[in-house]
């Protein structure tokens, strides 16, 4: 899978949220890789949300379910009612 990803490296506020998921996500299971990492804002300017892309093996042995409340849990721990927003998506392979 070759795919450009098109978060801002600029942002220090994207680039804050989008390590500490990557990292979150390395810790919950290294198969899993995260992508088009998006932040989600309300009218105040406070991050309410994240919003991403998430590959999983095909034969992945936990439902999204399961595994978006692992992640949002994991990441509440930083901030306190944060959403996530993971759109799934499994490898051929």
């Amino acid at each position: 899978l070759l795919h450009g990803d098109p978060y801002s490296k600029s942002n220090p506020e994207v680039i804050y949220w989008r390590s500490r998921m990557e990292n979150e996500v390395a810790k919950f299971d290294s198969e899993l890789k995260l992508y088009d990492f998006r932040l989600g804002k309300n009218a105040a300017g406070e991050v309410v949300s994240l919003s991403f892309h998430l590959l999983i093996p095909h034969r992945y042995g936990m439902t999204e379910d399961e595994i978006h409340a692992s992640l949002q849990d994991r990441m509440r721990a930083y901030k306190d009612g944060l959403e996530l927003e993971i759109t799934f998506l499994k490898s051929f392979i």
